[in-house]
């Protein structure tokens, strides 16, 4: 014997969804278009960063506006950037999250106090969300101050004998691939809104 068998259901699917802040603005503009003969070829955006990124996890959601960093040494003519990312399986991602990168020239960097990266718009990040801010330049001549479990801190003198939360530092040849160093973490303060 043969019969028609037919089935339907529904799979319930979810994405990641990001939440910004920034209200949109719509307007119109007039275009006028002008052709030439002239031509770029071969435009492409080259990036040689060599990155450091320092995961962070809030026991609360936050609208957080800035992020200060020190540095040791700077670059005289090559920026630095600082972006808020995803992280993925415990690893820092490409996808960066909207307004929260921001590009300072070396007159804006301290070596001898805090740097602050101050966003376009405050950016929420959700309670128990695993995130990172990642710091890069094209330029070698950035350096920042780390804590190393083990060693001396230099403001205080003693032994750092605990790491002051559970985020850790990660370094990166390429953007893409991570390696975490569980005994190091960047020096920061992340500041965030109060409402």
């Amino acid at each position: 014997a043969t019969a028609n068998y037919n089935a339907a259901g529904l799979i319930e699917t979810r994405e990641n969804v990001i939440i910004s802040t920034r209200t949109p603005v719509i307007q119109r503009l007039a275009v006028d278009e002008t052709r030439g003969d002239s031509r770029v070829v071969g435009r492409q955006r080259i990036n040689w960063h060599d990155p450091l990124a320092q995961s962070i996890l809030l026991d609360q959601s936050a609208f957080v506006t800035s992020v200060d960093l020190y540095f040791t040494s700077k670059d005289a003519a090559i920026p630095v950037d600082v972006s808020i990312r995803k992280m993925s399986n415990g690893f820092p991602t490409q996808e960066i999250i909207p307004f929260s990168e921001v590009v300072l020239n070396p007159s804006a960097v301290s070596t001898s106090a805090a740097t602050t990266f101050t966003f376009d718009s405050p950016v929420y990040l959700k309670q128990n969300q695993e995130m990172c801010f990642v710091v890069y330049s094209n330029s070698n001549e950035y350096n920042v101050f780390i804590s190393r479990m083990g060693e001396t801190d230099l403001a205080t003198g003693q032994t750092i004998a605990g790491q002051p939360y559970a985020g850790s530092l990660f370094m990166s040849q390429n953007a893409s691939t991570w390696t975490a160093e569980q005994t190091d973490d960047l020096k920061f303060n992340l500041k965030k809104c109060h409402y």
